[in-house]
């Protein structure tokens, strides 16, 4: 199993002309329309086992983008974005865009050596377009923002190198076994969506992801004391796009409003080359609403 490596992480909140850190509003600028991500473009820290080929190196890191434009209608500006990266970027089905109520708005974006998924999300979230689940290979699927999942290109996300993990949604699931009616159990569900560059195959991801780290505003420690098997909980034939969970104990006392912070990884095997090798997909997330 590859060491999963650190990496060089900083809060990014993106605002229309820039990716500044932390961005604050500024006069006659308009204020992110997503919520905060953690964006790096390397997965891995450098010296890290698993980068122990050229191959490895060049399949583990993000393909930087940088692009302009000025009102520009979202699928071809997505469009465009897939060709400076070598992939093909297109609606999931024919015709969903032509009604009306499903048509993207323009974007205005300035894009500056950012991870090719920093980029797709952030114009998916100005025009109200989203990633579509397919299950292929040949191209990156689109949606309109009304179908399924409307709030994942604006939610919190990890981008870290060719990886891209966003939250889909939050549940808090209160359960009393009726042989100890006292003890009611308290937890908190967050469903995950994880993207992979097409350049990188994937022939399994774990669906549920091991947590190393979970606090809440408030301080108090979220990270699960029972940790998960995650080679034994493995799902392939995703094509690069994979669906996944974890579970955190809610705060017995004094609980926040927000999950502050989440470290985690997913388990993965991937093909390297000519060969499989077994990785750990960091992810980190934060400023997650408490239910």
């Amino acid at each position: 199993m590859g060491r999963r490596g650190a990496s060089v992480w900083a809060a990014l909140t993106v605002a229309v002309v820039s990716f500044p850190v932390f961005a604050q509003p500024q006069a006659n600028k308009p204020t992110s329309t997503t919520r905060p991500a953690i964006v790096s473009l390397d997965a891995f820290a450098v010296g890290d086992p698993v980068l122990s080929s050229t191959d490895a190196t060049k399949a583990l890191s993000a393909t930087p983008i940088t692009f302009k434009c000025e009102n520009m209608p979202a699928l071809k500006a997505l469009a465009e974005i897939g060709k400076l990266a070598g992939y093909k970027i297109k609606p999931g089905y024919d015709g969903w865009f032509q009604q009306g109520r499903n048509s993207p708005r323009n974007v205005t974006v300035s894009i500056t050596n950012q991870p090719f998924w920093a980029a797709v999300r952030e114009v998916c979230a100005r025009s109200g377009v989203n990633l579509y689940r397919g299950g292929n290979e040949d191209y990156i699927g689109l949606a309109p923002g009304n179908y399924g999942g409307t709030g994942m290109m604006k939610s919190s996300a990890s981008i870290k190198g060719p990886f891209m993990v966003c939250v889909n949604g939050v549940r808090r699931i209160n359960t009393v076994d009726m042989s100890k009616p006292s003890e009611a159990k308290h937890e908190i569900h967050v469903n995950l969506g994880t993207w992979l560059e097409p350049k990188l195959k994937a022939e399994q991801l774990s669906y549920r992801a091991t947590i190393d780290e979970a606090a809440d505003d408030n301080g108090n420690n979220m990270t699960p004391t029972e940790k998960v098997d995650a080679h034994q909980q493995m799902q392939g034939g995703q094509g690069f796009s994979f669906w996944g969970e974890f579970t955190l104990p809610y705060p017995p006392s004094n609980p926040g409003k927000r999950i502050a912070r989440v470290k985690g990884h997913l388990a993965a095997k991937v093909q390297i080359g000519q060969e499989s090798q077994e990785i750990e997909i960091p992810f980190e997330l934060v400023d997650l609403s408490l239910p």
